[in-house]
């Protein structure tokens, strides 16, 4: 029922969205990348929180969980009544594009972000 999940705690909600994409890879040369499209509406009302503690706060409570569109209301269902859980996106493609509020903020490729994710450290020792 649950395809994946992640916590936010080390880099916050971006971060993680990123790991999920492009750290799921059997080889080097054949990674498997899966883009996304979250959509953030009115991230300031839902939270309580800047959109950069939003994005990038490292919270230990929040997590992603992944689940196949069949089971999003099983999940929310399922969720223990005071505890916020919200629909942001939905996983395909090879970008993972971002909107706030129905504005697009930002796309990236994902096999951009796996070659610098595959290649931080050689890339710093070259540096």
């Amino acid at each position: 029922f649950v395809l994946a999940a992640h916590d936010c705690s080390d880099g916050g909600l971006l971060v993680a969205l990123t790991e999920m994409a492009v750290s799921n890879h059997h080889t080097r040369n054949h990674p498997k990348l899966l883009g996304a499209s979250i959509e953030l509406n009115d991230p300031g009302a839902a939270c309580g929180l800047r959109t950069d503690s939003l994005l990038f706060g490292e919270f230990q409570s929040r997590i992603i969980i992944e689940v196949s569109p069949d089971n999003v209301e099983v999940l929310t269902d399922s969720i223990p009544a005071g505890v916020a859980c919200r629909r942001i996106g939905i996983v395909g493609g090879d970008h993972i594009h971002l909107s706030i509020g129905g504005t697009p903020v930002a796309s990236w490729s994902t096999s951009d972000l796996h070659s610098i994710w595959w290649n931080a450290i050689a890339n710093v020792m070259d540096a």
